[in-house]
């Protein structure tokens, strides 16, 4: 599941559930999508939520670790966004 990034009212209650549904499941793991974002606003087009370019290769990286985790067995549930 993805950690989603943004400022909608639905997204902190959002980010929340992804994290309790990976910490309540061994079989769900997070893309954290939030921290990558955060970290660098510039991934974002003008609406501050939907990476642009060089965002989407970022999302798709958040992916590829969380499958690497997976695949590692090792599993993290942290984020530096606020949940």
């Amino acid at each position: 599941l993805s950690v989603p990034y943004g400022d909608r009212d639905w997204m902190q209650s959002a980010r929340t559930e992804v994290v309790q549904e990976a910490q309540a499941r061994d079989n769900v793991y997070i893309a954290d999508w939030c921290t990558r974002a955060t970290q660098d606003p510039t991934l974002l087009y003008s609406d501050g939520v939907h990476p642009e370019g060089r965002g989407a290769d970022e999302y798709a990286l958040a992916f590829q670790q969380a499958l690497e985790q997976y695949a590692n067995h090792e599993k993290s549930t942290s984020t530096a966004c606020t949940i």
